[in-house]
């Protein structure tokens, strides 16, 4: 390094006139605050998309692999005020897919203490995998579960009912319902979530029955607690076709049941959307979602972009709810 001495005897180089570097600092200010502005950051980082919308990226450093990163701050109001942890009741792997706008801004917009509890490994789906299923279904449909577990940074239980066998054929693998009910009796004890999520028993949003065998399991679960974790049901009807749209999502109940619709697009300057979520969480379920079922969820209108939930009480008191035929 040359000696200071030395540097002194330099020219300086001809300063710019005090308009135009007032200029340049306004500039470089405004693009500050552009770029760290929540969701600004991750547009400049993926060009070509929409900043309030963006899919989740996948962080798979050594620390905690599959966890999204950085984590967003939490800069929207909390979608259930008081609630500091969650549990979502699913009947499959991949049934997530099917609340994962509200998962998204519970465990990762809020960051709450989230958990899932799937009742079955999904062993009786399909494959669509190109290079197949091995060593079998079930193996492969537990890995993507863990990877969507991770997605939402949640912690995941995994039990191993027979799949579709609806609560007739698991209570038979439990030895009897009251032990398959005291089973998740216990298991809702130790975890004490403040918040329950659970599919409606009269329809299960796409009427599949182990679907309907989950939310009347979780019900017959709950009402032995003795104090009872608010529970909301999943509202959302699931529409799916042989020709486009492929997929359509709509209201099981209305608002005298107290449903209410959560807008996974974005309603407030700088608070990301969340659709996005259920792309990339049926992304890592490639055994059970195509490339053209991934598409459909992407080009549904802000008007589909919306889970329905209503607290179980008023639902479940309403007949007026969607049932199956």
């Amino acid at each position: 390094m040359k000696p200071f001495s030395a540097l002194a005897g330099r020219r300086h180089p001809k300063m710019p006139k005090m308009p135009k570097m007032l200029k340049m600092l306004k500039m470089l200010a405004m693009l500050t605050i552009l770029a760290t502005t929540p969701g600004n950051l991750a547009a400049l980082a993926t060009p070509g998309r929409f900043a309030a919308d963006l899919a989740p990226q996948i962080y798979d450093g050594p620390s905690t692999p599959g966890i999204l990163d950085p984590l967003p701050p939490p800069h929207s109001p909390p979608l259930f005020p008081g609630v500091r942890s969650v549990l979502w009741v699913a009947a499959h792997p991949d049934d997530e897919v099917l609340v994962a706008p509200v998962l998204a801004k519970l465990c990762r917009l809020e960051r709450l203490a989230c958990h899932f509890l799937v009742l079955t490994r999904g062993e009786a789906g399909v494959c669509l995998r190109p290079e197949g299923c091995l060593p079998d279904l079930a193996t492969v449909r537990t890995a993507e579960m863990q990877q969507a577990a991770a997605l939402f940074g949640a912690e995941l239980t995994l039990w191993t009912l027979p799949d579709g066998g609806g609560l007739s054929g698991w209570d038979a693998a439990s030895g009897g319902h009251e032990a398959l009910v005291t089973r998740l009796q216990n298991f809702l004890r130790g975890l004490a979530p403040d918040l329950i999520l659970a599919f409606d028993p009269r329809h299960g949003a796409t009427c599949h029955g182990d679907h309907q065998a989950a939310g009347e399991l979780l019900l017959a679960a709950r009402v032995r607690l003795d104090a009872l974790p608010a529970t909301f049901l999943l509202e959302t009807r699931v529409e799916v076709t042989a020709a486009p749209p492929f997929i359509r999502f709509s209201p099981a109940a209305d608002a005298r049941a107290g449903t209410f619709g959560y807008p996974a697009t974005p309603d407030i300057a700088g608070v990301p959307g969340t659709w996005s979520y259920s792309m990339a969480a049926a992304r890592l379920h490639r055994s059970q979602f195509s490339a053209a079922t991934v598409r459909a969820l992407a080009r549904r209108p802000g008007v589909e972009r919306v889970v329905y939930l209503a607290p179980a009480e008023p639902v479940l008191a309403d007949d007026s709810v969607a049932t199956c035929p």
